[in-house]
């Protein structure tokens, strides 16, 4: 019975050793004194998503309006994101996708992606804790 369990532990050590939750970002240099922030709305993508960022702009005293999907990316400070979950026991944010543009030029992204972690019980933080961390690092 101990040789089994050992083997057992074994087995989801290794399997859970190549198991990541990446996430990158390129900060968007100047976004930081910018007087108002436009997002281009995702209907595609659930309406937390874009709640966690109105929440993460107000509560770090930014000012931002929400344009319709088909808006140009050339108004300004642009935000563009893109969110998917997934099912594994339960919803999870699976990727997700931050983009910055000034004046319709990308000058900053903040990356996340849970899809390769298998058994890393991390991906199933909560989403807007995930999203307001990429618009933190988005912003640094």
């Amino acid at each position: 019975m101990r040789s089994f369990l050992v083997c057992l532990l074994l087995a989801v050590a290794l399997v859970s050793s190549g198991c990541a939750i990446t996430h990158d970002s390129k900060a968007a240099v100047g976004i930081k004194e910018a007087g108002t922030i436009n997002i281009i709305q995702n209907p595609s993508v659930r309406a937390g998503f874009l709640e966690a960022m109105k929440e993460w702009l107000t509560s770090n005293g930014y000012k931002y309006n929400v344009l319709p999907q088909n808006a140009d990316k050339s108004q300004g400070w642009v935000l563009t994101y893109i969110g998917q979950w997934s099912w594994d026991l339960t919803i999870y944010l699976a990727k997700a996708s931050i983009k910055a543009y000034k004046d319709g030029v990308e000058v900053g992204n903040s990356e996340y992606s849970s899809t390769q972690g298998g058994l890393n019980l991390n991906k199933f933080s909560k989403a807007d804790e995930t999203i307001k961390k990429m618009m933190t690092d988005l912003f640094k």
